[in-house]
């Protein structure tokens, strides 16, 4: 496995699939920080990715690589763990894009108490309309997080150090979140 220190758009291009989590996909083209370990340099096509906002990792693309399968013991000693040692993080938590990918950690984990739990992940249509009456309560503002948004922030919500850390820690500068990502914020007046 090498470390990455070059993400673009062509290694999205050889690793991410329709259903590739969006902040990991940021990582992987250098638009989030984070690392990237993958089975070659020039022409990678399974991937192991740190996104430094979620403290976690993603396995990616091809699930049934051999280079991945034959080496991840050895790299999950010999650097997962202490890259996580180095952060003061002392567990390992991971998500998966293919069922593929578990039989390959688990055999490495079958030694290590495990705890399983679930996310859900919320994906919505480009162009779709949310009708959120029945579950957004009236007292609720939504605001795009845009440059308007960033130079009014002290009049719109009462806890700005909070979302500039937020949005910080997953785009590594506010300028870099407002040149390529977007989001919202709710705001209970």
């Amino acid at each position: 496995m090498y470390e990455l220190v070059i993400r673009d758009e062509k290694l999205v291009e050889n690793i991410i699939n329709n259903d590739s989590d969006m902040m990991f996909a940021g990582v992987l083209a250098g638009h989030n920080p984070g690392r990237v370990w993958a089975d070659s340099i020039s022409e990678p096509t399974s991937a192991i990715v740190w996104a430094d906002g979620l403290q976690c990792f993603q396995f990616m693309g091809n699930a049934t690589n051999q280079i991945v399968i034959n080496e991840w013991k050895i790299f999950y000693r010999n650097t997962i763990i202490p890259f996580l040692k180095e952060k003061d993080v002392n567990y390992f938590e991971f998500a998966c894009e293919e069922e593929a990918w578990y039989t390959t950690i688990n055999s490495t984990l079958k030694e290590n108490e495990v705890n399983e739990s679930w996310q859900r992940v919320y994906k919505s249509k480009i162009n779709s309309k949310i009708i959120a009456d029945d579950w957004i309560p009236l007292s609720y503002r939504f605001y795009q997080i845009d440059k308007v948004f960033i130079s009014n922030i002290n009049t719109r919500v009462s806890n700005q150090k909070f979302l500039i850390d937020y949005v910080e820690e997953f785009w590594g500068s506010i300028e870099n979140y407002l040149n390529l990502g977007y989001g919202y914020v709710a705001v209970d007046k």
